[in-house]
């Protein structure tokens, strides 16, 4: 008897494999019994994997009959490996920051099941006892994911975001961008994604160009050399012992890096031509870019080791921190990335209280059956009047109604994420609180041509209490 597997996430010829979804990921077998014996049952094992030895721990297993037609077994290991993944918000970040929640790894086994017992089997494929593949897994929720789109190796691919319009950020604003990094394979391709610095180009109102280097080299920089034909970490020639390392986070707002080294690499004015620096290379602080330079907005991009562009740029304007409420929101996208906004329009905030209060009755003194009659309900301690409604729980519930300036439709677009995403949160009053979106229908205005505006409703997930 054998099993014979048919389709699963593309298997790779070195210690891992790759998929980047916890959407429905579906394998499917075939054992030749399982059209003869009438209690057969494929029994699929899923464990959390934590090295290339696959030392793990067993985390669900799946008892299923076989397809009707076909005797094949079906098994979507979903359910079960979202208990593996989380997701990881860390906005504030100023240094080169694994996402060690965000990325985990898991494998299946197979097993057949009939007479009352699981029984021994040879696998056709893929080695013995079963053992289907092991899977790199990250969490993204979209159908039509293609992880080779954002591995970071030419100037078209792709962070982990699929915004492509500007974004509006206040000098007290953070920002991060989320990429893959080293080595990924699927069996019938493999790539790096390899970011050596952040690159960070100002611009000023005349034009002027400050072409900078954010941050030292990325620490987790992957080797091209290894027997494995991957690029594991220097410190280790385990791919799997780093897996937290294949997903990283770099701050790229002006709060994230204002204490931060940014060398500059040089200076071009509008013209083209470069502006030479009494010292080489200077080396100043984020907020001194900002005091110093005046920039109106500055491109983000990854670069290799060569200094080549190895990732789209993305574009943040600085606005005014004006006085007016305004509302930061932050979210997980589809993708697995984070993506920020600032809405500039006037935001509606409504407290909401809900009490819980009760009555204490007046306690009555009564008498035996001979004493006066008008003396039978008199009250002790206090008389009528002393005593009411008495609070126990007060809870208070806060409601931002978000009214938008007018949006390009790329920015209706960019915010389609937002709508959908489980892990919402707003920057008010320079703390981040977890919102909920009460959102059943966006309403998107149109006002302008080519311009739209939206209106909507968070309400912060942290409530206010006070119990007596």
């Amino acid at each position: 008897m054998s099993i014979v597997t048919y389709q699963y996430p593309r298997y790779s010829s070195i210690a891992h494999n790759w998929h980047g979804s916890t959407y429905p990921e579906f394998w499917t077998c075939y054992d030749s019994l399982s059209a003869t014996q009438s209690d057969y049952k494929y029994v699929f094992k899923v464990y959390a994997a934590t090295s290339t030895l696959n030392v793990s721990t067993l985390i669900g297993t799946s008892k299923n009959v076989p397809r009707i037609l076909e005797n094949v077994g079906v098994f979507n290991p979903t359910p079960i490996i979202n208990s593996l993944v989380k997701s990881t918000f860390q906005p504030t970040i100023s240094t080169w920051t694994t996402c060690p929640d965000s990325i985990q790894q898991y494998r299946v086994e197979v097993q057949a099941y009939y007479n009352g017992e699981t029984q021994p089997l040879v696998y056709q494929w893929g080695g013995g006892n079963g053992n289907l593949s092991k899977q790199l897994i990250f969490k993204q929720n979209t159908e039509n994911f293609t992880y080779a789109s954002y591995i970071n190796n030419d100037p078209k691919t792709y962070m982990l975001t699929q915004r492509v319009s500007d974004v509006n950020v206040r000098s007290l604003d953070y920002a991060t961008l989320r990429f893959l990094n080293g080595y990924h394979g699927d069996g019938i391709s493999s790539s790096s994604s390899k970011i050596y610095k952040i690159r960070i180009d100002f611009y000023n109102s005349a034009g002027t160009k400050t072409e900078c280097i954010l941050y030292d080299t990325n620490p987790y920089h992957y080797s091209l050399t290894s027997v494995y034909l991957g690029q594991y970490p220097n410190t280790s020639s385990d791919p799997l012992s780093n897996i937290q390392k294949h997903l990283l986070e770099v701050g790229v707002g002006p709060r994230n890096w204002a204490y931060t080294n940014i060398q500059i690499m040089r200076v071009v004015d509008i013209n083209g031509n470069q502006i030479v620096f009494p010292t080489p290379y200077p080396t100043i602080l984020g907020w001194q870019v900002l005091s110093t330079m005046l920039p109106v907005y500055y491109d983000v991009f990854g670069i290799d080791s060569t200094g080549a562009q190895v990732s789209s740029k993305y574009r943040y304007n600085l606005i005014c921190d004006q006085i007016k409420p305004q509302i930061q929101l932050q979210w997980e996208n589809l993708v697995g990335g984070i993506d920020c906004f600032l809405f500039e329009g006037y935001n509606l905030k409504t407290n909401t209280i809900n009490k819980s209060q009760f009555v204490k009755n007046r306690y009555q003194q009564g008498h035996c059956n001979n004493a006066p009659t008008l003396n039978k309900n008199k009250f002790v301690g206090y008389n009528i009047y002393d005593r009411g409604n008495t609070q126990i729980y007060n809870q208070q519930t806060e409601t931002y109604t978000i009214n938008s300036k007018f949006l390009t439709d790329q920015q209706i677009l960019d915010l389609e994420s937002l709508w959908q995403s489980n892990m919402v949160y707003a920057y008010i009053n320079n703390i981040f609180y977890p919102v909920t979106l009460n959102v059943d229908s966006i309403k998107i205005q149109s006002q302008e041509i080519g311009l739209r505006s939206v209106t909507f409703d968070i309400e912060v997930s942290n409530k206010k209490l006070n119990i007596n």
